[in-house]
């Protein structure tokens, strides 16, 4: 049995960029018994380029709440780095690529520091090529200061109290499906910033649940990250934690993708 999984940027962007893609898709669907994908975004993307509506479903990875808790010690990570408990503190986890609109962010910093002047913005699971990318334009906008750059981080053992720690945590890419690092993120109540994308809308509500900005307005996003360092947001992270608990919880997805191989092994 084959089962094919649609990764976000599979169907999301390749296809755009490189349309040999679509006619790839077309052909390797007809071999697949079930197809999964973590967002109906993914999944109406793949329809379009053949994908069968025959076992085809939405399952997600799923937040291992065990690891991702609000109970979590507080000040684990703000200990390792330098920064005090009465410091903002501005967390990224998503990398270093240009979908991920970085150069967006860092553009926040000189906004963001009018009002809070010791903010501090951390990068985790950076690459390489970060500061040969990003350092011209740190420079540019004095604020080196206010930059910590983490470098990889385990997903388990540490990431985990880096959300903790943070005031607020930022996903603003151009493109995107179902970012398990928001999830994440609320399930150790720490309020998240996004960009405007359709994947977000059949999950959460709008300035309830986090707050949404217009993809790569720096103003918007500054305004958006002042407003929640502040305290003056409507983003209700127990009504978060809730949704990723009841509806994002790994648990619960894999025996979803269990029951699903379970059908096609005794499919005929």
């Amino acid at each position: 049995k084959v089962v094919l999984e649609n990764m976000g940027s599979d169907v999301l962007i390749l296809p755009n960029i490189y349309p040999i893609y679509r006619h790839f898709y077309k052909i390797i669907y007809k071999f697949a018994h079930a197809v999964i994908q973590d967002s109906y975004v993914s999944q109406n993307a793949g329809i379009l380029y053949g994908a069968s509506l025959i076992n085809n479903k939405v399952i997600d990875v799923g937040v291992d709440l065990q690891s991702f808790s609000p109970k979590l010690k507080f000040g684990v990570v703000r200990n390792k780095l330098g920064i005090s408990d009465d410091e903002k503190m501005v967390l990224f986890t998503r990398g270093s690529g240009k979908i991920y609109n970085i150069d967006t962010i860092i553009q926040t910093i000189p906004i963001v520091k009018t009002h809070f002047a010791n903010i501090k913005y951390v990068f985790c699971d950076m690459r390489g090529d970060f500061i040969s990318k990003y350092n011209s334009l740190i420079f540019k906008y004095m604020c080196i200061d206010n930059v910590f750059i983490a470098g990889n981080v385990n997903h388990f053992n540490h990431l985990p109290y880096y959300y903790r720690d943070a005031d607020v945590v930022l996903s603003v890419p151009f493109s995107d499906s179902s970012p398990l690092s928001v999830y994440e993120a609320m399930a150790c109540k720490t309020p998240v910033i996004i960009s405007d994308l359709p994947w977000f809308k059949d999950k959460f509500k709008k300035d309830t649940d986090l707050m949404v900005v217009p993809v790569r307005n720096v103003k918007k996003l500054a305004n958006a990250i002042i407003k929640v360092l502040s305290g003056k947001s409507n983003v209700n992270v127990d009504s978060a934690y809730e949704k990723v608990f009841k509806n994002i919880n790994y648990i619960t997805e894999n025996r979803k993708l269990e029951q699903l191989y379970i059908k096609i092994l005794n499919d005929t």
